[in-house]
Formats: C-alpha cells, sequence, structure tokens
C-alpha cells in the first residue's frame, strides 16, 4: 500500500469511526469535542434560599450579564440567578459582587451550556469566593458535572464572586465525561479500518479501467454518503410528540451486568427511534400512504380515510374474551372487592365503552361491527361483583348526538365524553352519599387537544369541530 493510500485509509477510518459514535459513546464524545470548542458561553447560577426574601441586589457584574432566556424579567424574587457571559479561546477574568436581602445560603453553580443536545465543558480556574481561593489549577465542568459550593449569608453582607474562563481543550479526562466504552471504541475502530482499506482498494482499481467507468466511482460515492446520512445527526430525545411515546433507550454491549445478548435488537430499535430526518420520513410515508389508500391498517390500527376515523383493532377484532379469561378477571375483582369491603371501604368500578361501540357507523364500509364489545362480560360484572359497575353506554350513545365523546383521530375519550362518564359515576355514588352528587351548575372549562378553552354548563358549544376532522 502506497503511503497516499495509506493516508486515505486512515483519514476514511477516523470519519467512519466518528460517525459510528453512538455505539460507543452515549454522549457524543466528537460532535461533544467539537461544541466545546466552538462554545462562546460560561455559565454561572446562584440560587439563594432559606430566607423571607431571597432577592440579591448586584453592585457589580464583569464580563457577565443575566441570561435572557434562563432568567426571565421578574424571577429574580425566587432567589434564582442565571448569569452568562462571553467566553474565548484564552484566559478571560469574571467578577461579581452581590448583596443579600435576607439571611440564608447560597449556592454557586458553574457550569457549561448544552449546544444541540450535545454536552459540551468550560475550563475553569483560579475560583474565589470572598477572597478565598476554591481551587488553583484548572478544572472542566459541565451541565452533567458542574461545580457546585454553598456558603451562608446574612442580610446586608456582600458575596464577592470572580474567576476565569476559556473554550474547553480536550484532554483524557474528557473520556470519562462522556461515556466511553473502550472494548467497543476497539470493536468500531478494526471495523472502520476493514471497510475503509476495502473501499479504498476497489477505488483504486478503477485507474486500471476505461474512462467510462468513472460513472462507477459516482455511484459509489453516492451510495456510501447516503448510507452515512441517518447516522449523521441522532436525536438525544427521550419522548416522540409526534408519536406521543417514549423512544427506545440506549443498551451498551458490554455494562456492569456484563455482555449484553440482545445488543442487536436493542441498537436497532434505538437507532430506529432516532436517526437524521425520521420524522420527515414518518411525515412522508404517512402522507404517500394516504394519498394511495383509501385505508390504513396495520397491527395497532385502523384508519377509515373515507370517515377520518381511527380505531384501536383489538375493539375491531377482539369482541369476546374467553370463558377463561372472563372467569379469572371476575375471579381477581371479586376478591379486590371483598378486600376493600372488609377494610371499610366503598369501592366503585367505572368501565369506559368502547369507541367502535359509539362510532360503529364510522367504521363502515370495511368493518360491520354488531353488538357491543365484552357484552357478555359486562353483565356479569355488573350481577356478579361485590361492588356497583358505571358502564355510561347510553350516556355516551346520547352525548354523541350533541358533541364528540371521542378523538376521532385516537383512542382517548374527549373532556366531554369524561364528563358524561363523570357523571354517571357520581350519580350512582350519590345513592350512598348524597352529597356527593355531580357538579351541573358550576360553569365547568373544558379544553380541547389544542390548547383551546371553552366553558359551558354541563353543556358544551361550540367545540373547535375542525380540530376533530
Amino acid at each position: 500500500m502506497g503511503y497516499r493510500r495509506l493516508i486515505v485509509t486512515v483519514v476514511l477510518t477516523a470519519v467512519l469511526a466518528a460517525l459510528a459514535q453512538p455505539l460507543y459513546s452515549v454522549g457524543g464524545i466528537w460532535t461533544g469535542i467539537i461544541n466545546s470548542r466552538n462554545n462562546k458561553t460560561v455559565r454561572l447560577d446562584l440560587l439563594k434560599t432559606g430566607g423571607k426574601d431571597n432577592r440579591l441586589t448586584f453592585s457589580k457584574m464583569s464580563m457577565l450579564r443575566f441570561s435572557s432566556d434562563r432568567c426571565p424579567a421578574g424571577t429574580e424574587k425566587s432567589g434564582c440567578y442565571a448569569i452568562e457571559g462571553g467566553l474565548k479561546s484564552k484566559w478571560r477574568a469574571y467578577e461579581l459582587t452581590a448583596q443579600a436581602a435576607a439571611d440564608g445560603e447560597v449556592k454557586i453553580v458553574l457550569k457549561s451550556p448544552v449546544r444541540d443536545g450535545r454536552i459540551t465543558r468550560t475550563d475553569f480556574r483560579g475560583l474565589k469566593i470572598n477572597g478565598r481561593e476554591m481551587f488553583r489549577g484548572e478544572r472542566a465542568f459541565s451541565v452533567m458535572h458542574p461545580y457546585e459550593y454553598t456558603t451562608k449569608i446574612k442580610k446586608g453582607e456582600t458575596l464577592r464572586l470572580a474567576f476565569e474562563a476559556r473554550r474547553h481543550r480536550f484532554a483524557f479526562a474528557d473520556l470519562k465525561e462522556y461515556g466511553i466504552n473502550f472494548c467497543m471504541l476497539f470493536t468500531v475502530t478494526v471495523v472502520s479500518f476493514l471497510l475503509a482499506y476495502g473501499l479504498v482498494a476497489y477505488v483504486s482499481r478503477f485507474k486500471l479501467l476505461e474512462h467510462g467507468s468513472r460513472i462507477d466511482i459516482v455511484f459509489v460515492c453516492v451510495f456510501f454518503f447516503l448510507l452515512l446520512v441517518p447516522a449523521s445527526k441522532i436525536s438525544r430525545e427521550e419522548k416522540s410528540v409526534q408519536e406521543n411515546r417514549r423512544l427506545a433507550a440506549y443498551v451498551p454491549l458490554f455494562s456492569d451486568q456484563g455482555l449484553n445478548n440482545r445488543f442487536g435488537q436493542d441498537f436497532e430499535a434505538w437507532f430506529n427511534d432516532r436517526f437524521n430526518y425520521r420524522e420527515a420520513v414518518i411525515s412522508f410515508y404517512s402522507g404517500l400512504e394516504m394519498l394511495l389508500n383509501s385505508r390504513i391498517n396495520n397491527k395497532v390500527a385502523f384508519f377509515n380515510k373515507k370517515t377520518h376515523w381511527l380505531f384501536n383493532n383489538e375493539q375491531l377484532k377482539i369482541r369476546k374474551l374467553s370463558r377463561q379469561t372472563e372467569d379469572r378477571v371476575l375471579r381477581e375483582l371479586s376478591a379486590a372487592g371483598r378486600f376493600f369491603r372488609r377494610q371499610g371501604i366503598k369501592t366503585y368500578m367505572l368501565m369506559v365503552p368502547g369507541k367502535i361501540d359509539i362510532y360503529a357507523k364510522a367504521a363502515e364500509p370495511y368493518y360491520k361491527v354488531r353488538g357491543i364489545q365484552n357484552e357478555g362480560t359486562i353483565k356479569r360484572m355488573m350481577s356478579e361483583l361485590p361492588f356497583p359497575v358505571v358502564y355510561p353506554l347510553a350516556e355516551l350513545q346520547e352525548g354523541a348526538k350533541e358533541n364528540f365523546v371521542f378523538f376521532k383521530t385516537e383512542h382517548h375519550w374527549t373532556e366531554w365524553g369524561a364528563y358524561l362518564g363523570y357523571r354517571k359515576l357520581m350519580q350512582t355514588i350519590a345513592k350512598d352519599f348524597p352529597a356527593a352528587g355531580a357538579s351541573v351548575k358550576t360553569p365547568m372549562t373544558f379544553f380541547t387537544n389544542a390548547g383551546f378553552a371553552v366553558t359551558g354548563i354541563a353543556k358544551i358549544s361550540p367545540w373547535d369541530k375542525p380540530l376533530f376532522r
């Protein structure tokens, strides 16, 4: 191998290993290092506690200012002050002086901001609190591992704070900060080198071929580039707002518990939930499916494009429990009822009717549902359980004529439907406790999915109906 090919192979290995950093660094070491080098802000928090008045009066702030996004105007009385300042590659001195309005304690926190969801580090040195040197040498702090110190302060006493800071310079201690898995790092490096070596050797052979083969080189480069796009930016979010669910967590190959035999499946679930442009891909696929199909049916739900209603497949296909399951449910509920009775606790049970039993026609013509889901089980529960069972099917069916009792595109009942269920439950409870009747005279506020409030007296009108279409 010539030295040129060797250099290209080493560079390509580094690139592949960097792109695969989620495999061996949960904290994202390479992007974290880059963001730390580009960080332009030093962060400082002061938390005053222990007094009736937790305000601090600042008489001097050198190279520092209040954070406009973390410390909005009007929140100073709570005793929490978010302060920041500009940061350079060279050491810069910062100072502040503040007086306390009452006795208490002040917690001082030095840290570094989070950039694009990545942990950054900031170098500090020479921290002095009221003239006392807290540490001499340089130390790096982050939002995950900040420097914290609490000191007592009296009314009118002055707090003097001075320190120096600069943009972080990489040190081997950073490896611990970013959670490096060295076994996985070695594996990724070896695999990256083998891939880089094979790719460089493959591309170099095109020199021996005809001029027309350059299109193959372009195709190979574009192909590998497209493969790397999904891994170019990994989402750090814990929950998907678009799907209203928690995303899969990263589970390492090696941990304190030993070898993870399910690493392949765990990593696939983690990557599928977090790859770059995932939400755009989901939106495109959903739009394409909506365009081409008159209905969408998967293992979880069924969507009728003609009526714009979505239903849980379980409600459509499982209309009756097995006798064995039915007996077990009643047996366990009866045992719970008897236990509560022995404790002197009056028990009531509210069962929410299925959405399909209210809006069966919205599933047609693809599904023609007859009867009530688990009707036999519900009748047994009402007659055999040692406590009242409230099943507001008739109330929801009647209420559906006035407004939506279930959302069209999810399985939850609306606030109007929940109120009807609550009213039926309270009517049952009022038979034993007359003072506990349902509230029907006091104006109540209901909220739609978009957060718009509608106020009425037992009658919700008008709802933002386009929201449910």
